[in-house]
């Protein structure tokens, strides 16, 4: 599917199945309002008295950030920078950066050079709102400016046990001209561990017709997707590879096959999921591994299609298969190839969907009781849990209910970390309400981040990663403000004991 254009989520409701219409990213709104660089290096323009970078880095400085010979109040004119495409290097993004063409002239990205310091950190705010401020809640500032336009990627780094994000930044409008820097850094010390920059997307195909994209994050690396136009009527997909602190790689380029479904791409400690049109799975283990289709048409005995596919922090993956008469979930690794973890072949009384798991827990949805071969609501749903294992025999055995859930939905995947799970809920009937469910895995209590819908003053966005300590979710406030916040878990108040 083109990335940033409409699509149709199945949604299995127990007041009724419905198809609800969504955007692949979140609303394009105004971020945090980060000043540009106010010089980069000598020869380039400097921006016009907005400031200087976050953090000061258009003081003078380290000149591999942009701040060598500057002042916070503008450069002086100067011969701008080019591309390898001729398009003028947006001022923000430092002309000392190395260049890299690998995927095509036309669509490069700037990467630091090797060795450069002095980059600030990502710092925390207050969230500020009245929806926010009933918890420790604060909110990220980056140091570089955009607004972000999709959400968060998170992973663990198996190093130093961390959380790492990555973040994509995005400046300018669709109308004009847009140029974006996609930012990798540590969740819990704010350092940043990687950072690429595009410097046009009119020149790489434009917002629709084909740019990279964010993709995800693991130990060590970014992953950026690519799909575009091609010349002769040929399309073509793949994504690149940005190990932190080198020069960015193709990791893959395939012909795309169709101009209005193309794969999605998911990295993992071990290598990258991709989910390709025309109902295929492959995976590529990292360090140019071949490519192994491990989920064909026709992989599920019923026949169900692959919605979603969820790398899990070790080895192995989730893929989530359904339609709006029953769904499930498979695992996958190389060792047990394809186990039907939690699949009921045959009976479309019950399903399970929102699976999600931190290798450790699994946590689904559990939809029962509703008449078969039909799409129709099912009258009983649960929040369920147990130990993860790549048997079915086990998951079995340990499946336990944990709590009615609030809403019935099998859609938005659980995010599951530290004996807790979250994910976006809501209720249609009084007392409405929009926002962020957590979930208790020992005894089933839960809490609600509710967001403030009438007064506009505050607002939760996707769950996105969980510690023993806190939950990092997106956020926005009326500034404008979207982007990333953390929360934590002891401040939510008491909980509310499960039923």
């Amino acid at each position: 599917m083109r990335r940033g254009a409409p699509f149709v989520l199945l949604a299995l409701v127990a007041g009724g199945a419905t198809l609800r219409a969504c955007s692949a990213s979140e609303p394009d709104e105004a971020g945090d309002k980060t000043g540009a660089a106010g010089a980069g290096a000598a020869g380039k323009a400097g921006s016009v008295g907005t400031g200087g970078m976050a953090g000061g880095s258009a003081a003078a400085g380290n000149a591999a950030w942009g701040g060598g010979g500057g002042s916070p109040a503008g450069g002086s004119a100067g011969g701008a920078a080019l591309t390898c495409s001729g398009t003028p290097l947006p001022a923000e993004i430092p002309a000392a950066w190395s260049e890299w063409t690998g995927w095509s002239c036309k669509c490069s990205l700037f990467y630091p050079p090797a060795g450069a310091t002095g980059i600030p950190p990502v710092t925390w705010e207050p969230c500020g709102g009245p929806a926010l401020s009933s918890v420790d809640c604060r909110r990220a500032k980056f140091p570089f400016p955009g607004r972000m336009g999709v959400f968060a990627r998170f992973a663990t780094d198996t190093a130093s046990g961390h959380p790492v994000a990555q973040v994509e930044l995005l400046n300018g409008t669709v109308e004009t001209d847009r140029f974006a820097f996609f930012l990798a850094f540590d969740a819990t010390t704010g350092g940043t561990t990687g950072v690429v920059a595009q410097p046009s997307e009119v020149s790489c195909g434009g917002a629709v017709g084909g740019r990279i994209w964010q993709s995800g994050i693991s130990t060590g690396r970014q992953l950026l997707l690519r799909d575009e136009d091609g010349t002769n009527g040929t399309l073509e997909e793949g994504w690149i590879d940005v190990p932190w602190g080198q020069s960015p790689e193709v990791g893959e380029r395939i012909a795309q096959k169709s101009s209005q479904f193309s794969s999605a791409w998911h990295p993992s400690e071990a290598g990258v999921y991709g989910q390709h049109p025309g109902e295929v799975v492959s995976f590529r283990a990292w360090g140019g591994g071949a490519r192994e289709d491990i989920w064909k048409p026709g992989a599920d005995p019923d026949g169900l299609p692959v919605g979603d596919v969820r790398p899990l922090p070790a080895t192995g993956a989730l893929i989530e298969v359904g339609t709006l008469v029953t769904s499930g979930a498979w695992a996958w690794s190389s060792k047990t190839g394809l186990v039907p973890i939690l699949r009921k072949f045959g009976d479309t009384t019950q399903g399970s969907g929102a699976v999600g798991s931190d290798g450790k827990d699994l946590v689904w949805i559990q939809g029962a009781e509703k008449p078969a071969n039909i799409e129709a609501p099912y009258t009983k749903i649960d929040v369920m849990a147990a130990p993860f294992s790549f048997s079915v025999a086990q998951v079995a055995a340990g499946a336990r209910r944990l709590k009615s859930a609030r809403e019935a939905t099998l859609t938005r995947p659980f995010v599951v970390g530290c004996g807790h799970a979250a994910r976006n809920t809501f209720s249609h009937t009084p007392p409405k309400f929009t926002g962020v469910e957590v979930v208790r895995l020992s005894d089933g209590a839960s809490w609600l981040l509710i967001d403030d819908v009438d007064g506009g003053k505050g607002r939760w966005g996707q769950p996105l990663f969980l510690t023993c300590d806190e939950l990092f979710v997106g956020v926005s406030t009326p500034e404008p403000y979207y982007g990333l916040a953390r929360v934590r878990l002891d401040t939510l108040g008491p909980p509310t004991p499960s039923d």
